[in-house]
């Protein structure tokens, strides 16, 4: 009877109707959020209002259970994991956010949501297709000396750097702290990013997976030491995250992992969170599931659509290397934020001039950069490195995987892919992962080894 009900339940929550249903009440919550939560609080960020038609209401919800019946059953593999996420926080929110905005906004930006829309299916289909994951490695002394040895000189030098100015910051009231704690030097800001997005995440997952304690201990105080320097949620969000990550996929119940799931969660969140926002006690918690997890990132493609369009159109000249192929655009020559997009948006959209407006790569390497061609041609890289990072993993336990992954997730939400890919570990785990594979270390260990006579 048990199998039956567990079969039952597996049948239900990977049917692509139950997504689409699911995603359609999500998309509600996120229309009602906006409409008196956004609207009447934020307006300042630029969250107008005007009531859509029956046709933009049936346009965007025609987009959203496309997508949705795209969407993979199961989060089941590292590709899966970063569709998942962007589906739930950039999709949904973009397609509402973007039609309630003015009475022409819909139309306005239609090029570039369909464009989206493309490319989050092609995204869908290299997260779906191949083979199941079957990789059983969860350790490899050679990575793990590697991470925890970066983790140790890391810890020093950043304690050493900057214990003058620890300090437990509210987390609604962080921005003192950040100030206090901006590094200064690449060598430091590169340091403090694979610190927080690499090492400890690292020795975490190891931690979780091996029963490992020194690893969780090492790993806690970590995310602690990065949270007072600076006052990043991210800090206190990874391990808890990963540990609800790990116990999902620990479970032999299937649908915990599914995106059914995933997208019921989501919109219970998002309601619950609009339902106790005049609570004091929650205000700041609200503040940050509605307004910096759903608000601004739905708000994000049409910020940026608006910011840079015509000749201002970037044609990637923001990202190191194209640059120097690439001239920036004419009318920012003399702007003195370029190459830094979000602060240009942060400006020109609310008139602050220290607001970083980081966004998503739908924003920030494809309609900034090329309009809605840009943002097919920036879903194509995202795909081919899908496709790259499953490939790379695939001899290792996907628990490990994903876990590993799931800093990188919360980056690509929030960040150019290419900034990614270069400053946020989204190139050095695909490498490391294939390098130390079980199978191939051992044979490349044999030709590094001296011959002896």
């Amino acid at each position: 009877m048990l199998n039956l009900l567990h079969y039952r339940a597996d049948q239900i929550v990977s049917s692509a109707a139950t997504r689409i249903v699911l995603s359609l009440v999500y998309a509600a919550v996120v229309f009602v959020a906006y409409r008196w939560y956004l609207h009447h609080n934020w307006k300042i960020y630029g969250f107008e209002f005007f009531p859509p038609s029956a046709i933009t209401f049936a346009a965007v919800a025609v987009l959203i259970s496309l997508q949705a019946a795209v969407l993979p059953h199961y989060i089941d593999r590292a590709s899966g994991l970063f569709v998942s996420l962007v589906y739930v926080l950039v999709i949904v929110p973009t397609l509402v956010v973007t039609a309630l905005l003015t009475e022409y906004s819909f139309s306005q930006h239609a090029p570039s949501l369909l464009a989206m829309t493309a490319g989050f299916c092609l995204c869908c289909h290299i997260a779906r297709s191949g083979p199941q994951p079957t990789g059983k490695q969860i350790s490899s002394v050679p990575l793990e000396s590697l991470i925890a040895v970066f983790f140790s000189i890391a810890t020093v030098v950043l304690f050493y750097q900057h214990h003058a100015i620890l300090s437990w910051a509210p987390p609604d009231a962080p921005y003192e702290q950040r100030a206090l704690g901006r590094a200064s030097g690449a060598v430091l800001a590169y340091t403090r990013t694979y610190y927080l997005n690499v090492a400890c995440p690292g020795l975490f997952a190891f931690g979780l997976l091996k029963r490992n304690y020194l690893y969780l201990a090492a790993a806690l105080g970590g995310f602690v030491l990065n949270y007072l320097i600076d006052a990043q949620r991210t800090a206190l969000c990874m391990p808890v995250v990963m540990t609800i990550l790990f116990l999902a996929l620990c479970s032999n119940w299937r649908p915990l992992r599914s995106n059914s799931l995933l997208i019921l969660l989501s919109a219970t969140g998002l309601a619950a969170s609009y339902l106790l926002y005049q609570h004091l006690l929650l205000y700041g918690q609200s503040q940050f599931i509605i307004l910096r997890t759903i608000g601004l990132p739905g708000l994000a493609l049409s910020s940026y659509a608006e910011t840079f369009s015509g000749e201002r159109l970037t044609w990637w000249s923001h990202v190191r290397g194209i640059s120097m192929f690439v001239p920036k655009p004419i009318e920012l020559l003399s702007d003195p934020n370029w190459p830094q997009l979000g602060l240009i948006v942060g400006r020109h959209m609310i008139g602050y001039e220290n607001f970083n407006y980081n966004a998503h790569f739908f924003a920030s390497d494809g309609v900034a950069a090329a309009g809605w061609m840009g943002i097919l041609a920036v879903s194509v890289v995202f795909a081919a490195w899908l496709k790259l990072l499953d490939y790379c993993s695939s001899g290792w336990d996907i628990r490990l995987v994903i876990l590993l992954m799931s800093p990188l997730t919360m980056v690509v939400l929030n960040a150019p892919l290419f900034t990614t890919l270069a400053s946020f570990g989204g190139l050095f785990w695909p490498i490391t992962l294939y390098v130390f594979s079980e199978n191939r270390f051992r044979s490349l260990w044999p030709r590094l080894r001296p011959h002896r006579s």
